[in-house]
């Protein structure tokens, strides 16, 4: 078959198709959508897995009427600016939208590097777009079904790693690859952003990443490190500004929020603790007197006792 292809040029044609970068960002920007499409149409989009539910109704006050921002686990601006977007226009999905932009996002990226990394390799260009599709609905296909902001603030996530990774000074311009850590470092703001705890996990690997991806710049490919050093230090500068603005955001809002009491008290981190973590095996039986003083019967004993988080 591969040989039929060549024959009619086809290959060839694809080939000189993909040498051009900008080519390969917009195929995978259409695979990307094409998947969207897909699970909207065949399986729909569910945004009702673990907390999402409780926080899409905070921040856009359909319940009150007033969206609200301090949602005890979740960044404070990120909250903050789907409560003024919601403000503005409380008509626009604005939380499902940014979450489906998110995962597109996410999915172009993905594909990209598969486009991008595998172009460095002696392999038909046609059967890594037909690699690329299969790997990314494998991949994809569930956590775009079920979006869940964990999961989603995971993706971005390793969308900054394999931006990073992609990055290559041998084949690409000082543009590209300034654009590309750019790129990487914001995505990595983003899943901090979105959910502290897969922030930090990416965090942890991109660092891994950034070690490999040094190796492989001065060793490999034999580049001149002071100017990968220096793009890299702008755009680790970028990061840590935005860093330092949630950051301090967030200590705001812990000691003169609505919630500070709550938070410094430290009745949220024993609550999270036993919800989440310790779920001691004691019967209602042995905790009666103690359950009955606050007013929770059986039924609510079992209802706490019962709660069961993805994330």
């Amino acid at each position: 078959m591969e040989t039929l292809l060549r024959r009619k040029g086809i290959l060839e044609l694809f080939d000189h198709f993909f040498e051009r970068n900008v080519a390969r960002w917009g195929c995978a920007a259409i695979i990307a959508g094409l998947l969207i499409v897909f699970i909207k149409f065949r399986l729909g989009f569910i945004f009702e897995s673990s907390d999402d539910y409780a926080v899409l109704f905070s921040v856009a006050g359909y319940y009150t009427g007033h969206p609200y921002p301090e949602i005890s686990f979740m960044n404070y601006l990120f909250t903050q600016m789907f409560c003024l977007l919601y403000t503005a226009c409380n008509w626009i999905p604005w939380y499902g939208l940014y979450f489906l932009g998110i995962h597109w996002v996410s999915g172009t990226i993905f594909i990209y590097s598969i486009f991008a990394i595998g172009s460095r390799i002696h392999v038909s260009k046609l059967w890594l777009v037909l690699f690329a599709v299969v790997l990314s609905f494998g991949l994809l296909l569930f956590p775009m079904h079920r979006m869940q902001f964990t999961a989603t603030a995971g993706l971005i996530g390793a969308a900054a790693i394999l931006l990073l990774l992609t990055a290559d000074w041998n084949r690409m311009s000082k543009r590209e690859n300034t654009v590309l850590y750019i790129l990487s470092v914001f995505c990595l703001f983003l899943s901090y952003l979105q959910r502290a705890m897969s922030g930090k996990v990416a965090i942890a690997f991109w660092m891994v990443a950034l070690c490999y991806h040094l190796f492989q710049q001065k060793f490999v490919n034999r580049c001149k490190m002071k100017q990968v050093l220096t793009r890299l230090a702008g755009a680790m500068g970028l990061f840590l500004v935005l860093m330092g603005v949630t950051l301090a955001a967030n200590y705001y809002y812990a000691h003169y929020g609505d919630n500070a009491e709550y938070i410094q008290s430290g009745y949220n981190s024993y609550r999270a603790e036993f919800q989440d973590y310790i779920r001691p095996n004691v019967t209602f039986d042995e905790v009666q007197d103690i359950a009955e003083s606050v007013g929770w019967d059986q039924d609510m004993w079992d209802m706490l006792y019962s709660m069961f988080y993805f994330d």
